[in-house]
């Protein structure tokens, strides 16, 4: 034998067919709250730079390893990805600092070749991302090893582009 509905099931079935025959928001329609973004890279001003320095794999891995401690979230000036290496302007340790911190070079990488193969500068100030790069290199092996091509395109930079290191 069936039961008989009570007063409440019956409110219950209202309920349950008002929603079923509700229209969904569209999904363009609903209101989302905007999420927090890393700043963005300046590309107007980007000037890319081929070059082909060889590092030994095991030298790669604590290069990155360096990088990773020295992470911008966490007080640094980098931000690993897997085969590059980005250098900011400032930590985002700070509230502050993090809308105001720019990209000022992105390092690219191939693991395959095991060479540093591009260097994109983002600023007109070419020297300061080669420091950060040049210091990371210092904190990873001791001593800065001889890098002449990094050198060779700071030279190269200044020369051939005298408006990127000579600044507003």
């Amino acid at each position: 034998m069936k039961r008989r509905p009570t007063p409440d099931d019956l409110e219950a079935r209202a309920h349950l067919r008002s929603l079923k025959s509700a229209p969904l928001p569209a999904h363009n329609q609903t209101k989302a709250t905007p999420m927090p973004h890393r700043p963005r890279f300046p590309q107007n001003s980007a000037h890319s730079f081929a070059l082909d320095v060889l590092y030994h794999r095991i030298d790669l891995q604590r290069l990155f390893a360096e990088a990773r401690d020295q992470d911008v979230d966490a007080g640094g000036l980098f931000d690993v990805r897997s085969a590059l290496l980005n250098v900011w302007s400032l930590p985002w340790s700070n509230a502050l600092h993090h809308p105001e911190s720019v990209c000022l070079a992105t390092f690219f990488f191939d693991w395959q070749a095991l060479t540093l193969h591009k260097v994109t500068l983002y600023t007109p100030d070419a020297d300061r991302p080669f420091d950060a790069f040049l210091s990371l290199e210092m904190a990873t092996f001791g001593s800065c090893p001889a890098r002449p091509a990094l050198q060779t395109l700071r030279a190269h930079i200044a020369a051939q582009t005298p408006h990127l290191t000579e600044g507003p």
